[in-house]
């Protein structure tokens, strides 16, 4: 079967809007590069990819073909057709994230290695929970000392973000980009609107900020842990992240938000152990990254 590959005009893209995440279909035609394949006249493929403004690299976000034509090498013409375009363009890095749970994980690993990707690494570790389920019930069984934010070792202390002053706040923005703080990408003002008020700390250690937990609301009844930061040369950063990120959850269980989801970066190893050793209601996995160089 014959099939035609073409960077989609705007009134096109929005016939292959099925085609991606819900969360992606606003970007369409939108600053962003659509590969869009057809037989015919049907629309039966899309890659889509968001390059980045200083053009250093771009990303894929979605890679899809339609039901009736996979195992046809569409998804590996679209690959191969972004590689064209984007080498062109002089620029040096495709990369891209996945979940390791969704359906097509396994076909998509398959058709990045025959295009010539990096092996695919562990990015970030996903746990999600239901506080009014298992989940819930296990935090309030196995980690009632948690309740209580005395749970943090000595000369520690956690405060609500919400009742950070003008001072706080200075202080962590001029801490961007310094060696053991956070790089700018990892502002935790960048969705500040958002923030959810009940169980957004802040970390102290013998007063001083050291860390914070940001919590946003991803819908009505889900809780998104957006950042779990706490400074690089801390010794006990380890137990701290624990004792902060439980208390949290007892917070969550006093507001009343049921799920929760959060994602853990591969470095924050003590956190990731606990929620796979202790945890075991969660919903747990991993989220998985590959690029390409040109």
């Amino acid at each position: 079967m014959a099939y035609r590959l073409r960077i989609l005009s705007l009134p096109e893209v929005r016939t292959f809007a099925c085609m991606t995440f819900p969360a992606y279909r606003p970007l369409l035609g939108n600053g962003v590069l659509s590969i869009g394949a057809y037989s015919g006249s049907h629309s039966v493929g899309l890659a889509l990819i968001s390059p980045a403004a200083d053009r250093t690299r771009a990303e894929l976000l979605s890679l899809y073909v339609d039901f009736p034509h996979r195992l046809c090498g569409v998804g590996t013409m679209l690959l191969n057709h972004a590689d064209t375009i984007l080498a062109r363009a002089s620029v040096p890095i495709l990369h891209t994230s996945w979940s390791e749970t969704l359906p097509g994980a396994s076909v998509f690993e398959a058709v990045i290695a025959k295009c010539g990707w990096s092996d695919p690494y562990k990015r970030m570790f996903t746990l999600r929970g239901d506080m009014d389920g298992d989940f819930g019930r296990e935090v309030q069984e196995k980690y009632l000392k948690y309740a209580d934010a005395s749970c943090l070792p000595r000369k520690y202390a956690l405060t609500f973000w919400h009742d950070m002053n003008e001072v706080d706040r200075a202080f962590i923005l001029s801490k961007q980009g310094d060696p053991d703080w956070y790089e700018p990408c990892a502002n935790p003002f960048r969705e500040e609107s958002a923030l959810e008020s009940a169980n957004s700390l802040l970390l102290r250690k013998d007063g001083e900020i050291v860390g914070w937990l940001t919590v946003h609301r991803s819908a009505p009844d889900t809780l998104r842990y957006t950042d779990v930061f706490i400074r690089a040369d801390l010794k006990r950063a380890g137990a701290v992240s624990i004792a902060m990120v439980t208390h949290a959850f007892w917070l969550q269980l006093a507001e009343g938000t049921p799920k929760l989801t959060m994602a853990v970066v591969r470095e924050n190893e003590p956190l990731i152990r606990m929620f796979v050793s202790r945890m075991s209601c969660a919903r747990l996995s991993w989220t998985w990254g590959a690029e390409k160089n040109y």
